[in-house]
């Protein structure tokens, strides 16, 4: 069966969640990127976490379709830094309630403030069903229609990524 591939250019998003690995003795990083273009989640495997790249960043990445048969897939090519773009910075939030059936969240952020939000993310729902406790940092996206929370991270995890890269960083050669 012949494979199709064709570029779509440059597209902005954000780094929604970073899945490390071990392969041939040393680390992987499956990046996720919320693609603000096609609205899509993607993934880029990286061997190091460059400085920039966190929770939030703005990326710019090549994207391409790939088709192979009728199948349509979406897979980026490179990825950097978005300069013209803030990145978002993770807030703690606390999960009140949640209705799978209307997507509906309600939520305590750190400093108190309660707010209820749709939730039509597929990944962010898979997460809130799944999680045995109700704390997480969340991305919040800010768009016209209104806020958007496009991933959750576990503490656990967010913690213990952020003492790998520091350690990563510190074993580093100057």
């Amino acid at each position: 069966m012949k494979i199709r591939r064709k570029s779509l250019g440059e597209m902005s998003g954000y780094v929604v969640d970073i899945v490390p690995s071990t392969k041939w003795g040393g680390f992987l990083y499956a990046v996720k990127i919320m693609m603000t273009e096609l609205l899509t989640l993607m993934t880029q495997n990286v061997n190091e976490l460059p400085d920039w790249l966190w929770y939030g960043s703005a990326v710019k990445a090549e994207v391409s379709s790939v088709r192979q048969g009728d199948v349509v897939k979406f897979v980026v090519d490179k990825l950097s830094i978005n300069e013209r773009e803030p990145s978002i910075q993770p807030v703690q939030i606390s999960v009140l309630s949640f209705d799978a059936q209307s997507g509906e969240l309600t939520l305590r952020m750190d400093h108190g403030r309660i707010l209820t939000i749709k939730v039509s993310e597929g990944h962010v729902k898979d997460e809130l069903l799944t999680a045995s406790e109700p704390d997480f940092y969340a991305l919040f996206l800010d768009k016209p229609s209104g806020l958007k929370i496009i991933s959750l991270i576990r503490p656990s995890k967010y913690k213990i990524l952020s003492r790998a890269k520091e350690l990563a960083r510190s074993l580093s050669p100057p």
